[in-house]
């Protein structure tokens, strides 16, 4: 492991000056002071790796990234370990760096047991190779931004070449993904997580992973939830979702939006046995299948670190989502619920929540193309809109850079939209003509001026602070 010297000590101090400055302008830093210090010091992270004592977990998947690594990072600190982790979701080698130098702090004897660090998979190969974790938790695999990363094969070519550089890792990942199994199996150890519940959703009219990843055959499934996650199969190789050593059932997702969701989570060991070694009750108060995978994925990692079930519980008690991801605000009386979706999938699965939704409502949709976006807005035709078209009583708007687009898709889905230049003026709208609840979907880069528009005309929101000091996260009320 690198030592700090003379250079590294003062590339830091520098990052920590400018991170100071920006939190006093009132700016998000959680970037450019990492992207500084690593100008100044290109070994930089390897060398403010002895930070962390013990080891390190990287999260990486298309969705659910900061969800999941968050509950890892909170669920480690109730059970007693001091932890360093990305939670505001700067997942590339510059946010990754920001957290490491306030880890190590002005003194440089900064230390944490652990690091819970988010990482976009394009820079997955380069944090471990400075990190060395032992772990990583791969959630699933969906095409995203398609004109940075190309189709979903460059990816797993870049996941794959991360596992097969750290032997030491542990790969955690989601074996009802096709995807994810093929990358995970060139880890020389790798611990399964699944749903063994056929939840009966819709299906997703395109599916990423359809074919074999052995033989190139279609795949078949006894079930399947969404994309192509599910009990999967190929009758061709013989290719099969290979056993989980954590599952969830009894899946319950509440008789309203308001009521938590239940789980019961199994743990195997080892993972082909018929007897499970544990059984515990989760309930959380966010919904959705895509967050039960998030669950048992922060679950499996917490646990093989050395979390305790009741530590994990206590974490979900009192769990809140990331700004933007699950986020309920309060509108003259009306509740209003923002959610990131940057993919077809993401989207899917919003559309999936505002189905199950009997109260009358709004959809606002906000679709930005700037370059943390991707600049190809194709993917808009690979969302299933045409299951909005026979919603009950709902007001449908199309806001951002590409709202005429959005426009034009959703007229071809059967679906009247209006356009909403103005996020805040379309929810009062909305209410006015009798919407019981809105819900406010935005992809990346929409998602913090449609929640600060959203935040200023609400009587009731959640509002994040941040120590200066720290990625610490404390929650106050606005009212």
């Amino acid at each position: 492991m690198a030592s700090i010297d003379a250079r590294a000590r003062f590339a830091i101090r520098t990052s920590l000056l400018v991170s100071a400055a920006m939190r006093m302008l009132g700016r998000q830093a959680s970037t450019l002071p990492g992207r500084i210090g690593l100008a100044m010091d290109h070994g930089l992270l390897g060398k403010a790796s002895v930070a962390i004592r013990e080891g390190s977990v990287l999260v990486v998947g298309t969705n659910g990234k900061t969800t999941t690594n968050n509950m890892v990072y909170r669920a480690l600190e109730i059970a007693g370990f001091k932890v360093a982790c990305n939670s505001e979701g700067a997942n590339m080698v510059t946010g990754v760096m920001t957290t490491l130098a306030r880890t190590l702090g002005f003194s440089m004897q900064g230390r944490a047991d652990w690091a819970s660090i988010e990482v976009d998979e394009f820079s997955a190969p380069q944090v471990a190779a400075a990190l060395h974790p032992r772990y990583l938790v791969l959630l699933n695999l969906f095409r995203d931004q398609l004109d940075r990363y190309g189709e979903i094969d460059v990816v797993i070519g870049k996941l794959i070449a991360t596992v097969e550089s750290q032997p030491q890792m542990t790969v955690v990942y989601n074996a009802d993904d096709p995807l994810c199994t093929y990358v995970a199996a060139r880890a020389s150890s790798r611990v399964g997580f699944g749903i063994d519940q056929d939840l009966d959703l819709p299906r997703d009219l395109v599916v990423e992973g359809r074919f074999c990843m052995e033989c190139g055959a279609l795949l078949s499934y006894h079930y399947r939830q969404y994309g192509q996650l599910g009990d999967w199969y190929c009758e061709v190789c013989g290719n099969t979702r290979p056993p989980r050593a954590f599952s969830a059932s009894d899946i319950d997702f509440g008789a309203t939006y308001d009521s938590p969701m239940q789980f019961v989570a199994q743990r195997w060991e080892p993972a082909k046995s018929s007897t499970p070694l544990s059984r515990e009750l989760f309930t959380i108060s966010s919904k959705g299948s895509y967050m039960v995978y998030n669950i048992l994925g922060a679950y499996a990692a917490a646990s093989l670190i050395g979390a305790s079930s009741d530590s994990f519980k206590r974490m979900l008690a009192g769990f809140t989502a990331s700004r933007g991801r699950q986020e309920r605000f309060i509108v003259d009386s009306i509740p209003v619920m923002v959610n990131l979706a940057k993919n077809p999938t993401g989207f899917n699965q919003n559309i999936g929540v505002v189905l199950n939704d009997p109260r009358p409502k709004a959809v606002i949709f906000i679709v930005n193309d700037n370059s943390n976006d991707g600049h190809d807005i194709s993917w808009l035709w690979d969302v299933d809109y045409e299951r909005l078209a026979a919603t009950g009583f709902a007001h449908f708007y199309a806001g951002g850079h590409r709202m005429n687009d959005l426009q034009v898709r959703l007229k071809y889905a059967g679906i009247p939209v209006r356009l909403s230049p103005d996020t805040a003026m379309s929810v009062k709208e909305a209410i006015e003509e009798g919407a019981g609840v809105v819900y406010v979907l935005p992809n990346y880069s929409a998602l913090v001026p449609a929640r600060t528009a959203i935040e200023e005309i609400s009587s009731m929101a959640t509002v994040t602070t941040r120590d200066a000091r720290t990625d610490d996260v404390s929650r106050r009320r606005r009212r």
